[in-house]
């Protein structure tokens, strides 16, 4: 990786979520985009049928407290929209989803130095729900500066390392909210060379999901370093 990107890496108790940033220089010009996954866990975000007020603003907050913490605060409790006691299976993936939006909508719009109007624009290309626009950029101007300032201008980070990993494979036959599973669930467990380590649980379709998406990452950061 070249000095014009950083590797983020936020945690949130068991949670580990990492981003490719570029460095805020020459992109006040260049217009933004996001991904399709990512405007459509923001479309789900805004959608007042799916997502409650009270959600609605649980997962903005919480992103933005992981953007400012970075690692500087240990945020071990998850709220209740990342927690699978009170959520079912599709609501909880949405919810995951939503809130890693957030996060990456915040980054790169700070990153492009976004204004309160332009981020406004943006956003309405594809939602269509002004009372839920309005306090996505509402929360961002105010915290832009802290960002910009606190995030995207580190140079350093001082991460663990992921060094190893071991894996197990299981199958589950019935679950404490299932009554039948049938299914095969991978744990794996992620070694830091700070002697830690990050165990998951996964099954067949989320761990082919995480490994494209390393992949993805993998390939984001080789085209960065010959740019």
């Amino acid at each position: 990786m070249n000095s014009r990107s950083k590797l983020l890496q936020f945690h949130s108790g068991s949670n580990y979520f990492f981003l490719l940033i570029p460095s805020t220089k020459n992109h006040r010009h260049n217009k933004m985009e996001l991904k399709s996954d990512v405007q459509k866990a923001l479309q789900y975000l805004t959608d007042e049928l799916k997502v409650n007020d009270s959600t609605f603003k649980s997962i903005v907050d919480y992103a933005i407290r992981v953007i400012l913490n970075n690692r500087e605060e240990s945020l071990s409790t998850a709220p209740s929209f990342l927690s699978s006691n009170n959520n079912n299976k599709d609501s909880l993936a949405n919810n995951k989803s939503a809130f890693n939006a957030i996060i990456y909508l915040y980054l790169e719009s700070a990153k492009h130095n976004y204004a309160d109007i332009e981020l406004t624009h943006f956003l309405e290309e594809f939602i269509d729900n002004a009372e839920r626009v309005r306090p996505l950029c509402e929360k961002y101007v105010s915290v832009k500066d802290q960002i910009r300032e606190r995030v995207l201008k580190k140079k350093t980070f001082g991460f663990p390392s992921w060094i190893d990993v071991d894996w197990r494979l299981d199958y589950v036959i019935k679950s404490s909210q299932v009554e039948k599973t049938n299914e095969p669930v991978y744990t794996l467990k992620l070694k830091c060379d700070t002697g830690e380590a990050v165990t998951i649980s996964c099954t067949t379709e989320q761990l082919q999901d995480l490994y494209s998406k390393l992949r993805d990452a993998q390939k984001q950061i080789e085209r960065s370093m010959v740019q």
